[in-house]
């Protein structure tokens, strides 16, 4: 799987996406949005990286798979 953010100008900065999966999603302490940390995260993160995607109020976070 491969998780990005996009458009990532559309982030709300709420972090819920790093409170469901801090492994894979961080907040940028100089514009406070959302970033990816890990784009390719361990199969064993799927669950916590859908939760973040479905709880996102943007609905900005694009999950692919490989």
């Amino acid at each position: 799987m491969r998780v990005r953010i996009e458009p990532r100008d559309e982030c709300l900065g709420d972090a819920i996406c790093a409170d469901e999966c801090p492994e894979v999603f961080v907040i940028n302490d100089e514009d406070g949005l959302a970033m990816v940390i890990k784009e390719s995260p361990d199969e064993s993160l799927r669950e916590a990286v859908q939760s973040a995607a479905d709880e996102c109020p943007a609905e900005i976070i694009i999950i692919e798979e490989d």
